[in-house]
């Protein structure tokens, strides 16, 4: 009887013995996982740095933390390194980040270092107001850090400006006025050229003038010009102007949003972002 206890109580320390250090093991690894962490005790979301690249320093995580803090009342929110390539630096955020976090209200700050972008991606209540195009403005803000190689006042500047934009303040978008200031020139050229080739000098328009004719009485009558517009194909000037509009009116080629940004695969996921050069 002794014996049987005795077997039964050793059978228990030995899995006991087996499945602790499993335990310790895979809280280790979330800890590694997370880095620097904090979880907003009131919304349950998380500031989470995912820093692959060591970029940043113990203490600028630790402070950048710092300024990842009030956004975790809108939703998760992480910053994230990478050397991973990738032909779509968006979709490639937004699958890390649905990786973490699926449908929750969430946003991410990558760097990537192997094609040079910095991206924002968001979804949830953080991407109905930080928009695919406020997201480009915020890249465009920051990227100058990243070229200069100050990551840390890269992602907290881009952090500042998230907040402002979540806390319903307007942030500085100078790459979007300009591409205004270009499309209004655009605009302006089409009608310059439009007042200079109007009516008798327009290639699209033929203007018919009869001739003088004598009527009997002797009285001279002139008919007036019939204009009429011609059955010809578009000129290369027009062709021209209308693929420029296009280019201004499509924007640039790095900043893709809503949830037509490149899928998901079978992740799913949504939401949008922007991504700058550096």
């Amino acid at each position: 009887m002794m014996k049987n206890r005795f077997c039964r109580w050793a059978v228990c320390l030995i899995i006991i013995v087996c499945i602790l250090p499993l335990c310790l093991s895979a809280s280790a690894a979330r800890t590694n996982l997370s880095g620097a962490q904090y979880t907003n005790p009131e919304t349950g979301y998380q500031a989470l740095i995912l820093d692959e690249n060591d970029l940043l320093t113990a203490d600028e995580e630790t402070a950048l933390v710092q300024s990842m803090i009030p956004i975790t009342d809108y939703g998760h929110i992480v910053f994230w390194s990478t050397e991973s390539y990738t032909y779509d630096e968006i979709e490639q955020a937004k699958q890390q980040r649905y990786n973490l976090y699926g449908y929750e209200s969430s946003g991410i700050f990558a760097i990537n270092m192997k094609v040079r972008k910095v991206t924002f991606q968001s979804d949830g209540a953080i991407y109905s107001m930080v928009s695919s195009s406020y997201a480009r403005s915020i890249t465009d803000n920051v990227s100058g850090y990243a070229s200069s190689g100050n990551y840390y006042q890269c992602a907290a500047e881009a952090y500042r400006q998230i907040l402002t934009v979540l806390q319903g303040n307007r942030i500085a978008e100078p790459m979007k006025y300009i591409s205004f200031v270009v499309i209004g020139l655009m605009l302006s050229f089409v009608l310059v050229v439009g007042i200079v080739f109007g009516k008798r000098f327009n290639p699209l328009i033929k203007i018919n003038n009869d001739k003088a004719r004598l009527i009997g009485t002797g009285m001279l009558v002139t008919s007036k010009p019939v204009v009429t517009r011609t059955g010809t194909s578009q000129r290369v000037w027009v062709t021209i102007l209308l693929i420029l509009l296009r280019a201004a009116f499509s924007g640039g080629g790095s900043s893709r949003g809503g949830r037509t940004s490149g899928g998901g695969g079978s992740s799913g996921g949504g939401g949008g972002g922007g991504s700058s050069s550096f």
